[in-house]
């Protein structure tokens, strides 16, 4: 996992109008003091429209950088649902708020019972 992955796929895309990653720009690519604290900075690299155009390039030895994006992402997700429609509203599940403890992020819950009965 090399942050020159993500310089080459800002250098690759930064003139085209329309691009896949569009939450990429000079100020959180390049990294100053400041811009090093910003959290959402940081939500804008790791995510998933960024893993998804690094894959749709075909880079070799990207396969880890995107699982940790995608990984990284989803965490975000976590920590991020507002409220308890979140999920449903933007119809991502890992917005949804946790009902047990013993029920993974973005499930019903409902494929547990099932399987423990």
């Amino acid at each position: 996992m090399l942050w020159q992955t993500i310089l080459d796929l800002y250098s690759a895309c930064k003139k085209d109008n329309l691009r896949k990653s569009y939450k990429l720009n000079a100020q959180n690519v390049f990294i100053n003091s400041y811009s090093g604290m910003k959290v959402k900075y940081a939500a804008q690299v790791l995510s998933r429209t960024v893993a998804k155009d690094i894959e749709d390039m075909g880079w070799p030895g990207t396969n880890e950088l995107v699982k940790f994006i995608r990984m990284v992402n989803d965490w975000f997700d976590c920590l991020n649902g507002a409220f308890s429609t979140h999920g449903q509203k933007t119809r991502n599940p890992k917005l949804d708020p946790y009902r047990r403890v013993e029920e993974e992020k973005g499930t019903t819950g409902k494929e547990d019972t099932a399987s423990r009965q």
